[in-house]
Formats: C-alpha cells, structure tokens, sequence
C-alpha cells in the first residue's frame, strides 16, 4: 500500500476542510509517492 510520507494536514487538507492549493500539492505528492513505489519494485 502507498501511504502519504506527511500527514495531509500539512498541505492544508483535511477530512472537513481542503484548498484547492492544498489538493493539488497532495495530489503531486501522492504521485512522488507512486513513482517512487515503482521504483522499489523494479
């Protein structure tokens, strides 16, 4: 499973409250995460 390496908090983004900033930052995020998961199993 791919989990966050910071708490989304950080970015702004919350279960109740998100910006539009914050979305996108946890978005680009979660695709580092991804590319680095690639990586690992190569």
């Amino acid at each position: 499973m791919i989990k966050p390496g910071v708490d989304p908090k950080e970015f702004g983004v919350n279960f109740t409250d998100a910006t539009e900033e914050g979305l996108v930052a946890v978005y680009h995020h979660g695709e580092e995460k991804g590319r680095e998961f690639t990586r690992s199993v190569q």
